[in-house]
């Protein structure tokens, strides 16, 4: 019996020296400041080697990767561009392996052994975050001269040949900055990371390759824009003179066209001579120029206006374009033909037309010391063409206006003013198709008033007739300002 016992308290002891052997063992296993066999860093294998020398290598890795050339590879001029990984925004997430190497550093050898045991065979995730305010800076200052150009519009040029042409729009490219960190998120990294040769340098590798994402940014008016209007070639054009020896009447006449100049009306759209002509008040201001005031030629402000609009008038007709509305001057003007005038009158008379044309139609105007030119530009089938034809229909005899001029003999006459006669004239279109007419039609019937005879009569003073109507209040036209209003 007492040797059982002794056996017992034998085996009792050495299962107690071989539990403080193993203790003991584990405990050195947990103060060895070597890493466990098999661990890795994203694939980078540190498994064995000393703790400050894992780190020592995992700092290096994340420095050196933020050296990486990167080469974003475009055809767009300024759009290719070269920089590194650091300046992208981009950075490891190391946490996982730093996490761990701090772990093992602190607290019991038990327990660090245990976090050590845990670690074998183990790869550690290396990932890939973005800092975006980085990237945003990244984004201006790598692109600045990219992004500092603007498109360019497309431009309809009419050539000294009134030909038609469209110069292209230039558009601009911008990153399409999701698009590219989604791109660059989705480079496999990793790979790169555990290809990491020690001691190799970023700039002796081969720079990565990022396709380039671009946005292409178009300025409002394009090549299509411009072409889809439909402005296809001159359809009419019409001249008239400008007499000379008012600087005033010129000054107002070039005024008025340079604001209808390049004027586009969409199809559909009706031109409305009244805002041109406040338009024009406003930008250039009227000269004194003789305007016709209660159906006489009298000194004002802004005579000439209405032979720009009795030019352009003349060139609608000869488009076949449709008149909305349309007056003729009470007097006959001399720079167009009876019946192809078109007044105005401040609130009172107005010229307006409708482009019919189902294009776009563009007014250009040219004006020269002695002539007003309009042209229009649009579409119309070729072989189209429309002839004006005006008919004096009746002429109006000029009334004679008698005043006593007590100077003279009774019955002794004295010619002060001829007279002038009147005209009702009807003005016709005609439309042809190569040569071939189509149709004709009554565009107006106007009618322009006489102008008195002036006769001086001897007798007594007070006994002169006049006309009747005499002092009635008359509209002011071919100006803004007449007699009634200075």
């Amino acid at each position: 019996m007492l040797a059982d016992k002794h056996k017992r308290v034998a085996a009792a002891g050495l299962l107690v020296l071989l539990a403080a052997a193993g203790l003991w063992g584990i405990r050195l296993y947990g103060l060895d400041a070597k890493l466990p066999e098999g661990l890795a860093f994203g694939g980078i294998p540190v498994g064995g080697l000393p703790l400050v020398q894992a780190e020592g290598l995992l700092d290096a890795h994340l420095k050196e990767t933020a050296g990486w050339r990167l080469r974003f590879a475009s055809d767009v001029p300024g759009a290719e561009q070269s920089s590194v990984f650091g300046s992208t925004g981009l950075r490891w997430d190391a946490s996982a392996p730093k996490q761990a190497v701090a772990e093992l550093k602190e607290g019991s050898p038990y327990l660090r052994a245990w976090r050590k045991w845990q670690l074998r065979k183990t790869d550690l995730p290396m990932g890939i975050l973005y800092d975006e305010s980085v990237y945003t800076g990244f984004l201006k200052q790598t692109w600045a001269e990219l992004n500092a150009k603007q498109p360019i519009a497309a431009k309809r040029m009419i050539t000294g040949q009134d030909w038609v042409e469209i110069i292209p729009d230039i558009p601009v490219y911008r990153v399409d900055e999701k698009k590219l960190l989604d791109s660059l998120l989705a480079t496999d990294w990793l790979s790169m990371w555990r290809g990491l040769v020690p001691d190799q340098k970023a700039a002796d590798t081969e720079p990565v390759v990022i396709p380039m994402p671009l946005t292409e940014i178009r300025a409002q008016i394009t090549y299509d824009t411009l072409t889809g209007q439909g402005i296809e070639r001159k359809i009419s054009e019409f001249a008239t003179t400008i007499l000379p020896g008012s600087e005033g009447r010129l000054h107002n006449v070039v005024s008025a066209a340079k604001t209808i100049h390049d004027r586009v009306l969409a199809p559909g759209d009706i031109f409305d001579y009244a805002p041109v002509i406040e338009e024009t008040k406003n930008r250039f201001g009227f000269q004194e120029a003789p305007v016709i005031y209660n159906g006489k030629l009298v000194p004002g402000v802004g005579g000439g206006i209405c032979q720009v609009s009795s030019t352009l008038y003349n060139a609608v007709l000869r488009a076949g374009l449709e008149i909305v509305e349309r007056r003729n001057h009470s007097l006959p003007v001399s720079y167009v033909p009876l019946g192809q005038d078109a007044t105005f009158s401040e609130g009172y008379i107005n010229f307006r037309f409708r482009n019919n044309t189902g294009a776009h139609l563009l007014i250009r105007t040219v004006t020269e010391q002695t002539k007003l030119t309009v042209k229009l530009f649009g579409k119309l089938p070729q072989g189209q063409s429309f002839d004006i034809q005006s008919v004096t229909v009746e002429e109006l005899e000029a009334p004679v206006k008698t005043v006593i001029n007590p100077t003279l003999r009774t019955g002794q006459r004295e010619v002060l003013q001829k007279g002038k006669p009147g005209y009702v004239v009807e003005t016709y279109r005609t439309k042809r198709e190569n040569g071939t007419i189509l149709s004709r039609e009554l565009i107006s019937r106007d009618r322009y008033q006489p102008q008195p005879a002036l006769i001086a009569v001897g007798g007594k003073a007070g006994e002169g007739t006049g006309l009747s109507g005499e002092g009635k209040e008359g509209v002011l036209e071919d100006g803004v300002e007449g007699p009634r209003f200075r």
